[in-house]
């Protein structure tokens, strides 16, 4: 565990934590898009209609995650170009297997 004392974090505990933040960032943005969609077409009360308001945090919220996913979408090209370019240069780890000698390994 998370001992404030020591600074160091638990390598499930890190993992959890990173899957919630995520769970609780996609939660809210699905909850900011239903919330426009909802309540597009309110009765609105001028300008300190609450609603508005509401609205348009809404808005930032869809748009600051719009403005992550092109950066998001390269990292993610990177990690596959990596991944690729790793596997054709280690053919030889990843296609010679034991098996493929015929190393018996009962002896």
């Amino acid at each position: 565990m998370f001992s404030l004392l020591s600074g160091k974090l638990n390598k499930k505990t890190a993992q959890g934590l990173k899957k919630a933040l995520g769970v609780v960032v996609m939660l809210s943005v699905l909850c900011a898009l239903l919330f426009i969609a909802f309540e597009a077409h309110h009765e609105c009360e001028g300008e300190t209609c609450p609603i508005c308001a509401c609205l348009e945090e809404c808005v930032r919220t869809v748009r600051g995650l719009g403005e992550s996913l092109p950066v998001l979408s390269a990292c993610v090209v990177i990690y596959i170009a990596t991944v690729f370019v790793s596997l054709a240069e280690s053919e030889e780890l990843v296609f010679n297997t034991p098996i493929l000698f015929k190393v018996r390994m009962d002896e």
